[in-house]
């Protein structure tokens, strides 16, 4: 098949930036029966919104760019254009003019394609028009390398140490007042001779054995959040480290591919970007 000629220029581009890359991309479709030489253009078929007109002897294209998102991005238009399902083979920057190459700006947007009566005497026919639009910018990471190498340091972690020494120290102390309690019961209750020597003695008992069960409670529930908390601390540094050694580390030096786009007035070209890190 043939395909549309854009004459490109290899040439090595020096770059300390991101790479720019397509982000997404879509296709506009539309379909018509045209007569150029009188200037009709029937049956019109589309359902992307794509328009097609004819106008002092020039088809006009218009389309709908939708919001880019964030501030750098741009769109990538590049039109196909067929006739009776043969594509033609067209040179962009003799034959087009208006919202093609690199387009900045978003809304309604307009291609003419010129120069048709001194290269077709006659165009007419069933006319198949697609527009292929690239969304370019700097695609989001999983992680903000501006942040720098994620850390979980000794510092860090020093809170955890000390709430889960807390919740030790509880639980310590209240085996304490559980074994006084036990004493208590055992060598001054049980051997009690009367009811009234005995009472005081239960109830010391029965306090203490509250009292280790409220620390105890309170221990095992200072621990167990103390270590839910450091083990989704953990896993977040593990995870934010992974993602850090995969997309913001980088070797000395990297070739990758670029491309600059046209912008209907100024060519395009292609070639490779070194990256260079000190």
């Amino acid at each position: 098949m043939k395909k549309i000629l854009i004459l490109l220029m290899l040439s090595p581009l020096f770059t300390m930036g991101q790479q720019t890359e397509i982000l997404s991309s879509s296709n506009l479709n539309a379909q018509v029966d045209i007569n150029l030489a009188k200037g009709e253009v029937l049956d019109v078929t589309s359902s992307d919104g794509l328009r097609i007109d004819v106008q002092n002897s020039e088809i006009s294209i218009q389309y709908t760019l939708p919001e880019l998102g964030e501030e750098g991005r741009f769109y990538e238009v590049i039109p196909i254009i067929k006739l009776y399902d043969e594509e033609l083979l067209l040179v962009p920057h003799d034959e087009f003019r208006g919202d093609w190459g690199q387009v900045n700006s978003v809304g309604e947007k307009k291609i003419v394609w010129i120069n048709l009566q001194s290269k077709y005497i006659q165009l007419e026919g069933r006319l198949k028009v697609m527009l292929t639009i690239h969304r370019w910018g700097e695609k989001m990471l999983p992680y903000d390398c501006s942040l720098g190498k994620p850390q979980f340091t000794s510092k860090q972690r020093t809170p955890f140490y000390l709430a889960a020494g807390i919740g030790v120290a509880s639980i310590g102390l209240g085996q304490l007042f559980r074994s006084q309690s036990q004493s208590i019961y055992n060598d001054e209750y049980l051997v009690s001779s009367t009811l009234e020597e005995a009472s005081p003695k239960y109830e010391d008992a029965n306090k203490n054995h509250h009292t280790y069960l409220l620390l105890t409670y309170i221990g095992a529930g200072i621990l167990a959040t103390d270590v839910t908390l450091f083990l989704f601390r953990q896993r977040k540094y593990k995870r934010n480290k992974s993602l850090y050694d995969q997309y913001c580390t980088e070797s000395d030096l990297v070739m990758a591919p670029s491309l600059n786009l046209s912008t209907g007035v100024v060519d395009g070209g292609a070639g490779l970007k070194l990256k260079m890190n000190f």
